[in-house]
């Protein structure tokens, strides 16, 4: 079996979860060629999903070294460094990464994500629309980017982002609650209580949602009915 074929077997077996063999089937590949690139990178995330991110980490740096200019071991060793409080790294990875390709919308998120958990705002909302651009459809980016702005006091942004997210997918029920917030926030308690509300038809035990309709509640003067919520 050549190494293709033995990295496409580890692989398969990974997918179907069996997830000891898998990693010695990756480790058989790296046996035979122990710089092999792709089987480092793959095992690294398949330990990092076992919980051994030191090691994942290692074998990451491993494959990079190896390969300086592959964007996604780049961007996937960016994300286990940000994961471990490493964020000077991470930003150097995720940097390089969209150095390589300027179009690559993940790294250009991963590295928003990044700058705003530094405080850095300004560069993070730029990080966003950056991943934005690059990929219209990216839906964490534009997430990312709403929930950004409305830290930022700047929700007419925000609003039309958040729309664009309320349907089905992952981030619907707190794309709901955050648009709510938004239009709260902009003088508009009616809509924002409809948002709310749906959010906790998706997500019944939503406790922002919850919090903010008992927020509309209280500014109606209905206090009894808001401490239901509040609870």
């Amino acid at each position: 079996m050549n190494v293709a074929d033995m990295l496409a077997h580890a692989q398969d077996l990974e997918r179907g979860g069996r997830l000891d063999d898998a990693e010695a089937a990756y480790r058989a590949v790296l046996a035979r060629i122990p710089g092999e690139v792709d089987a480092l990178h793959l095992l690294g995330i398949l330990v990092h999903r076992r919980g051994r991110t030191v090691e994942a980490i290692e074998l990451l740096e491993k494959a990079s070294k190896r390969a300086p200019r592959d964007v996604h071991v780049l961007n996937n060793l960016g994300q286990l460094l940000k994961a471990v409080g490493r964020l000077d790294d991470a930003e150097k990875r995720f940097r390089r990464a969209v150095a390589f390709a300027p179009g690559f919308a993940d790294a250009h998120n991963n590295l928003g994500t990044t700058l705003a958990a530094r405080c850095r705002t300004d560069e993070a909302l730029a990080c966003f629309r950056r991943a934005i651009e690059a990929e219209p459809g990216h839906t964490l980016a534009a997430y990312n980017l709403a929930t950004l702005l409305l830290k930022n006091d700047q929700p007419d942004e925000a609003i039309p982002l958040l729309g664009r997210l309320t349907g089905t997918g992952p981030f619907a029920a707190d794309a709901r609650n955050n648009l709510g917030f938004a239009l709260f926030e902009t003088g508009e308690p009616e809509p924002a209580e409809q948002h709310f509300r749906s959010a906790l038809e998706i997500d019944p035990a939503h406790a922002d949602a919850l919090v903010n309709i008992g927020r509309v509640l209280a500014e109606r003067h209905e206090a009894a009915a808001a401490e239901d919520y509040f609870r």
